[in-house]
């Protein structure tokens, strides 16, 4: 987490709490007004707690929450505003958006311009980054209307893996909540989800690989399988083949931009090769089917 200072806002009926006179309030250019009965001190902030993963499209969500929250407490950020402030795997053209919330009474929208209210019997208020939110596990309720299976599967593996921070849940309590709780849109399609969904994944590209060699009729990988090698010791590819001994490693930035994760990488390939496997490696450039023809021909030649 790292400290970060923002616009702090204020209501117009607090503004002498804030030394700011009526004419100041009228005629002083401000940083904000787009709630109706809220201000933004163009001289004054507040510290905000930021993940360190998060962006700017993150801190803008984040700012529109503290400022309607500011008129109206009882507004709970939920669906997509709620999932980008959770940090889960969004596809672009979801964000930036206008903000979802949900009024935590359950009677009534809240109704702001750039605001979509919704009506719910699913409500539990939290507090994540100074910001109230729907509980966690409504949020995914929630993104089980607006989102594909596809999309689903990587919340599913994000609340299950270590994307940014501990898991949350584990496979079988996802899958009997889902199962259990009823009453919500897109029901059928978020436990088909969570069925294709897998513990231990680390990032969204590693599901978006097994999903994508699933999908074409390939077997599942296994994910995270551990085994030693010498000259590298305990190795865990993300995605393998045990018996056939085919490792996919997916290769983010990180492995190119980092000296010490690069060399890292040589050694620990070099030796699993040494040691009768193969490896196929997979970056955001390398087309799919290319690497999916790679796996095929592997499986075929290495299978019992």
């Amino acid at each position: 987490m790292t400290s970060i200072e923002r616009p702090q806002f204020f209501r117009t009926r607090d503004r002498r709490a804030h030394s700011i006179s009526k004419y100041a309030l009228d005629g002083k250019p401000l940083n904000s007004r787009n709630t109706h009965g809220v201000h933004a001190q163009a001289d004054s902030f507040v510290t905000v707690r930021k993940p360190e993963w998060a962006d700017e499209s993150w801190l803008a969500v984040h700012d529109r929450a503290r400022e309607l929250q500011t008129a109206r407490p009882d507004a709970l950020v939920c669906g997509v505003s709620a999932a980008e402030l959770l940090g889960w795997p969004l596809d672009d053209n979801l964000l930036g958006g206008p903000l979802h919330v949900v009024a935590s009474g359950g009677d009534g929208r809240v109704r702001r311009p750039g605001v979509i209210g919704h009506r719910s019997k699913h409500i539990a208020p939290i507090e994540i980054y100074g910001i109230r939110i729907n509980a966690v596990r409504f949020v995914l309720l929630e993104l089980a209307a607006v989102l594909s299976e596809w999309q689903l599967v990587l919340v599913a593996d994000a609340l299950m893996g270590k994307w940014h921070g501990p898991p949350l849940v584990n496979r079988t309590q996802l899958s009997t909540f889902v199962a259990e709780v009823r009453g919500y849109s897109g029901r059928s399609r978020l436990i088909a989800a969570v069925a294709r969904a897998r513990e231990d994944v680390d990032s969204p590209q590693e599901t978006e690989l097994r999903l994508t060699i699933v999908d074409a009729g390939l077997p599942e990988p296994v994910i995270h399988h551990a085994f030693s090698v010498p000259g590298a010791g305990r190795v865990s590819p993300d995605l393998a083949y045990i018996e056939a001994k085919i490792a996919i490693e997916y290769d983010g930035d990180q492995h190119r931009l980092d000296p010490d994760q690069h060399e890292y990488d040589i050694r620990r390939y070099d030796a699993m090769r040494r040691a009768g496997w193969e490896v196929i490696r997979v970056t955001k450039r390398t087309p799919r089917r290319k690497y999916l023809a790679q796996i095929r021909a592997a499986l075929a030649e290495r299978s019992p």
